[in-house]
């Protein structure tokens, strides 16, 4: 590595001169993990601008060279509320014309140092066959997690037939005694008694397979499942939601969610599907996602609609494949000791 300074605080503290260096290299990052076309540069202006959620920490490093380049990126962060307060996570991206050159460990050396002393556990993800994966295989031999992400490309539907068996699904769904709701915005409250659907949102999150991972299962109240949509919204994501509920008891079951950002029109991204287990069984998931795939193909010009799940979801997968998803790729996750890394970067002689 020849004459490289890591700049590391706040995004207050990241010199402004920098920044659209920065957002270009987020774009590139972006896109070289995605093969298509990113999002507008005005995106990543945006996320900069909004805060994250209160119970976070998150620290950024900005790699300059000799020629005041920024050459890579990295966050480090970490909960100060609710659960895992034991755990952070980490990520690094490096120009490809300047890996090899040791500059991502010494992103990871000029952040690892930064989280409180209860913070042993770091998680880091990439994508596999992916330079990321090599590097992180030097701390760690196996990965613990594999993410399946696949895509389908709408352009590929057709309209009419898509609209005739969400029809006819959601005909079988209502003969069974279930009802749904379409929602804008996350905005659950104006249709059920927020406090039932956050149960079944928490153990829908909690239900989904960890594999090898560890971390304790998530708490979520109202404020905080509304603080992290909000986030989010703010960053320019519109939000549309499907919910099941039961009518014999009027209880919501499950729902599907999926977002659309105007600076990213291309993409749709999937978020939760689920339904409780007691409902499960009965085509509930499928026919959300149903209602969902009109919704994309009567209302926006996106190209690929992108979801994934855990390579172990065997139900997940079995739907996707009925909604043309195809494999795009696999993100895998580490979930690294703190004195791991510590032992990495001693021996590499740069911590």
């Amino acid at each position: 590595m020849h004459d490289i300074k890591i700049l590391v605080g706040n995004r207050e503290d990241i010199p402004t001169k920098y920044l659209e260096q920065l957002f270009a290299l987020q774009q590139l990052e972006e896109e070289e993990k995605w093969g298509i076309l990113p999002s507008e540069i005005e995106l990543f202006r945006k996320k900069w601008k909004v805060r994250e959620v209160h119970w976070i920490n998150q620290l950024r490093a900005v790699a300059i060279n000799s020629e005041d380049l920024v050459v890579g990126f990295g966050t480090i962060g970490w909960h100060t509320k609710y659960e895992n307060l034991d755990r952070g996570w980490f990520m690094a991206y490096v120009a490809k014309e300047h890996r090899r050159e040791g500059i991502g460990k010494s992103i990871l050396q000029a952040l690892i140092t930064k989280p409180p002393e209860q913070i042993k556990i770091i998680y880091a993800g990439s994508v596999l066959g992916s330079d990321g994966e090599f590097f992180l295989r030097k701390i760690k031999k196996d990965n613990d997690y594999q993410e399946k992400r696949n895509v389908a490309e709408l352009t590929e539907f057709n309209v009419k037939e898509v609209k005739e068996e969400a029809r006819k699904l959601l005909k079988i769904a209502k003969e069974k005694g279930y009802s749904v709701v379409k929602i804008k915005n996350m905005t659950f409250e104006d249709h059920v008694d927020m406090k039932e659907f956050i149960t079944v949102a928490q153990q829908i999150w909690n239900d989904m397979p960890k594999e090898k991972l560890t971390y304790e299962n998530q708490t979520l109240t109202p404020e905080r499942y509304k603080e992290m949509y909000d986030i989010e919204m703010l960053r320019g994501d519109n939000y549309y939601s499907y919910l099941c509920i039961h009518e014999e008891t009027t209880k919501p079951v499950g729902y599907t969610t999926f977002s659309t950002n105007p600076l990213n029109k291309q993409v749709v991204w999937q978020d939760d599907t689920g339904i409780i287990p007691e409902h499960r069984g009965k085509g509930l998931g499928l026919m959300l996602k149903y209602q969902a795939l009109l919704q994309l193909l009567e209302e926006t010009n996106a190209k690929y609609w992108i979801t994934g799940n855990a390579g172990s979801n065997e139900h997940m997968i079995k739907i996707n494949k009925a909604l043309n998803h195809k494999l795009w790729m696999t993100e895998l996750e580490f979930e690294l000791k703190r004195e791991e890394i510590e032992k990495y970067l001693k021996s590499q002689s740069i911590i």
